[in-house]
């Protein structure tokens, strides 16, 4: 049985394997592992609603009630939206995202273990 370096529901990596639900990456072809963060999905969205809202705050055309409506839902979205990481795998067909999470976290710690298998291999 090989080693097992890191399990966490689908992710599973070992000495010689990493597996993300029914996709396996022999770590012999992994040439190098990488984050990629996005930001939030509506970044430019979001500062439009924002302007937009303090617009209508200040020069009234749509009531305060609104106003304050639209700046809450932005305020909470950004509060809550911290955007996804993506881990990038290096293989001989070319960049390939196994992993994909909010829990930026997590997928920092998938990174990790995806590394001490790289290095465990010589």
């Amino acid at each position: 049985m090989d080693d097992v370096i890191l399990k966490s529901g689908t992710i599973t990596v070992t000495k010689t394997m990493a597996k993300f639900g029914d996709t396996s990456y022999p770590i012999a072809n992994i040439g190098a592992v990488s984050i990629e963060e996005s930001e939030h999905w509506l970044g430019g969205l979001g500062v439009i609603m924002v302007v937009a809202g303090l617009a209508m705050m200040f020069f009234g055309n749509f009531g305060g009630g609104t106003a304050v409506s639209v700046l809450g839902a932005v305020l909470v979205w950004y509060a809550i939206d911290k955007g996804t990481a993506k881990l990038m795998l290096r293989t001989s067909s070319g960049n390939q995202q196994a992993f994909e999470s909010k829990d930026k976290t997590m997928v920092k710690k998938v990174k990790s273990s995806i590394e001490e298998a790289i290095a465990a291999r010589g």
